[in-house]
């Protein structure tokens, strides 16, 4: 009977120092594939944001110029990095260069006609000067020849009045009162005609 018991233990511990060794070993491996994935593997990160930017490598980005054009010179190259201020196109500019030249003669020529405009308008305000004095000279002379041709007039009617007083008495003509009539209405019209024109 002891004999039979003592396999059965040793079976028994043959059996169990195999299972701890599976046991171990699974661990083992696993704990191997474990590190192997901390360190070796790849994890993608998602970021929520309200502004962000995306940078993609080897990716094509386009370049918008300010003036459209034929290229004529490129210093573009596959994987070469740029820094801001290098030339990578240069364009044909001919075309904006006649067309600046053409601006340029166009204002050039803008400045003697501005001068001549100026001219122009000094010549036309010392002219409207001018007529202003002719105009305030003509009126005066009209003021003058005004009262001129009032003061006739008043020495018309009193020479018609006295030649009328002296025609009752008969001393005088009767023609030569009515000769005075006539000439004080003669007067008297050019004086209203003189002031009609003043007005």
């Amino acid at each position: 009977m002891p004999s039979p018991f003592y396999r059965t233990t040793r079976s028994l511990e043959r059996a169990a120092s195999r299972s701890v060794f599976v046991f171990w070993a699974a661990g083992g491996v696993f704990l191997s594939a474990w590190l192997a994935w901390f360190f070796l593997g790849r994890v993608s990160v998602y970021e929520v944001a309200d502004q962000a930017r995306l940078e993609v490598a080897q990716t094509a980005h386009a370049i918008s110029p300010v003036l459209s054009g034929r290229v004529i010179a490129s210093t573009l190259e596959i994987g070469r990095e740029v820094k801001v201020g290098d030339v990578l196109v240069e364009l044909d500019t001919s075309t904006a260069a006649l067309r600046l030249r053409e601006e340029m003669t166009r204002l050039a020529a803008l400045s003697p006609r501005i001068a001549s405009l100026h001219r122009e308008i000094a010549e036309l305000e010392k002219a409207s000067a001018d007529d202003t004095r002719s105009a305030a000279a003509a009126t005066e002379s009209a003021r003058y020849r005004v009262a001129e041709a009032s003061a006739a007039v008043a020495f018309a009617r009193d020479n018609e009045r006295r030649l009328r007083q002296e025609s009752g008495t008969g001393s005088v003509p009767q023609v030569e009162a009515l000769r005075a009539v006539a000439e004080s209405t003669k007067l008297a019209a050019t004086r209203d005609a003189l002031a009609s024109i003043d007005v």
